[in-house]
């Protein structure tokens, strides 16, 4: 896997850094527009305060080795990985054209499987399922590369998260889990005085 280090990161390529963030957070703050025309874009979860950690998903993905699995906030995500902003839009108002599924799918939903960048599910978390079962055949198969799945927090309680960690965890398959914290189920929990879960994996690493 890919690794960058601040200090020794060339020039040319921190500036593309830089221009992918400005593009993706100009689209990011565009999409609602194109609903308040009636143009599509019916849902738009924005990414905004998650740019670093998806700029660097992005990045590190390669594109003919790993497997990616965005979820519905992953648009910067989806743009570092080498995604256009034209087939972004195409997803957010439901064009033919559209890569991911010809227009078929809900806006905010990024694909490319021809890079496997994988459609998912709207249903949250379900889609680390799919990414521990795609780690499962690469070892099988013994393909070279990783699987990245990516989720908000508030995921982190649904069973099929469970499921798939703790099944990752006792065969180590190459499946990264991502899950971008912005805080907002622990809000509501707060709220509504709700315990968040209490995670316990089995392992025989002690360390996971």
């Amino acid at each position: 896997m890919k690794k960058y280090n601040i200090k020794t990161t060339d020039v040319e390529l921190l500036k593309k850094w830089y221009y992918l963030m400005t593009l993706g957070r100009a689209l990011d703050e565009k999409a609602p527009a194109y609903l308040l025309q009636s143009l599509g874009w019916s849902f738009h979860a924005p990414y905004a305060g998650h740019d670093g950690i998806q700029l660097a998903i992005g990045q590190v993905f390669t594109k003919g080795e790993d497997f990616l699995f965005p979820y519905y906030r992953d648009m910067l995500t989806a743009l570092s990985a080498g995604m256009t902003a034209e087939e972004l839009i195409l997803n957010g108002i439901s064009k033919a054209t559209d890569p991911g599924s010809g227009g078929r799918h809900m806006s905010n939903h990024f694909a490319k499987p021809e890079w496997h960048i994988e459609n998912i599910s709207s249903a949250t978390g379900t889609h680390d399922l799919h990414a521990a079962g795609v780690a499962r055949a690469m070892v099988y198969y013994d393909h070279k590369g990783v699987v990245i799945t990516s989720h908000g927090e508030s995921a982190s309680s649904e069973g099929f998260v469970y499921e798939a960690v703790n099944g990752a965890s006792l065969e180590r398959l190459p499946v990264i889990f991502v899950w971008q914290d912005n805080g907002y189920v622990y809000l509501f929990r707060r709220k509504t005085r709700r315990q968040p879960v209490k995670w316990r994996i089995t392992s025989p690493d002690s360390r996971i």
